[in-house]
């Protein structure tokens, strides 16, 4: 008899025990995806700021100039942090527009040219698994060319100043727009140049 109730309450212990680990599971998933969400609405915060300081820049206001450093240093720190806790914050983790506000972090961070490459091969990975166009790792690849004094591929980089607006160089103007189809790019060169130089500065 009392062989009957230790295996009966072992049993139930062991129910009792699945069902805790069950609940667990789902507490840490569901925390998982509200760290995930707030992460996504800091990266977007994060981009927009970028692109304020970026917008009110004059080039010849030291100022301006070092608003803007300090927020790419800023951004880049944190987006660090953030590859600490979750990885490289895909669309599959934070969605479209947060991987995107995270690439152009990166992008933008010219001084840290650590986390410029850890980007470069998580967007290629991200291009290869078929989550997102190769666009973001075709202008991050040339984005490191630039930075390095060496032809870019893809023909990403335009050289703009109050006088000029061109391309920057190439590694071969003959193929590079085969190179930009082939990650996702719907204009040619020519377009894409002639799009850029018209933008209002």
């Amino acid at each position: 008899m009392i062989h009957f109730l230790t295996r009966k309450y072992s049993a139930s212990a062991l129910l009792l025990l699945f069902i805790l680990c069950l609940n667990l599971t789902e507490i840490e998933h569901a925390y998982a995806t509200e760290q995930k969400a707030e992460i996504a609405t800091e990266l977007i915060s994060m981009f927009q700021q970028d692109q304020a300081v970026r917008k009110n820049l004059i080039t010849d206001n030291p100022s301006t100039i070092e608003k803007m450093l300090s927020t790419d240093h800023y951004n880049a720190e944190r987006l660090n942090e953030i590859i600490q806790m979750i990885g490289w914050p895909s669309a599959n983790k934070v969605g479209a527009d947060a991987s995107k506000a995270a690439f152009f972090i990166a992008q933008h961070a010219i001084n840290n040219r650590p986390l410029m490459e850890l980007a470069l091969m998580n967007l290629e990975r991200s291009f290869n698994s078929g989550e997102q166009s190769g666009k973001y790792f075709a202008m991050m690849y040339d984005r490191l060319k630039l930075l390095d004094g060496e032809p870019q591929k893809y023909g990403t980089q335009i050289i703009r100043n109050k006088n000029s607006c061109s391309v920057y160089l190439l590694l071969d103007k003959e193929k590079v727009n085969v190179y930009r189809e082939e990650k996702g790019f719907q204009q040619d060169l020519d377009s894409y140049q002639k799009e850029v130089c018209e933008r209002p500065e």
